[in-house]
C-alpha cells in the first residue's frame, strides 16, 4: 500500500511539472524587446505589452500591476495597458488558464 501512494506521488508530481512546463512555453511576449521593463514618468502611458498565448489557453489575469494600468485577454492574446498614477518599480505575474497544447 505505502509503494501505491510514493508512486501515485511522484505520477502527480510529474505531471504537474511537464504542465508547468507547457504554460510557460505558451505564453511569449510578442510586443518587442524591452516592452516587458519599461520606465515611464507617473502620468504617462506605457507602451502595450503584449503577449501571444498558446493554443488551449482559454483565460489569462494578471497581478502586480499600478494603478492605472490594466491586463486584458482576448483570445491568443494579452495585452497590458494604461498609465500608471503611483510611481514604483511593479513585478507583475501573467497566469494563463487552461490546458495549453502547443503554440500557436
Amino acid at each position: 500500500m505505502r509503494f501505491i501512494k510514493v508512486l501515485l506521488l511522484f505520477a502527480a508530481l510529474l505531471l504537474s511539472t511537464n504542465q508547468v512546463k507547457a504554460q510557460a512555453a505558451c505564453i511569449t511576449l510578442s510586443s518587442g524587446a524591452g516592452t516587458d521593463d519599461q520606465k515611464v514618468c507617473v502620468n504617462n502611458p506605457i507602451t502595450n505589452i503584449i503577449y501571444t498565448l498558446g493554443i488551449g489557453v482559454s483565460s489569462a489575469t494578471v497581478t502586480g500591476l499600478p494603478t492605472g494600468v490594466i491586463g486584458l485577454y482576448s483570445p491568443g492574446f494579452f495585452v497590458i495597458s494604461g498609465i500608471p498614477t503611483i510611481a514604483g518599480t511593479y513585478n507583475y505575474t501573467v497566469t494563463t488558464v487552461g490546458l495549453c497544447t502547443g503554440t500557436n
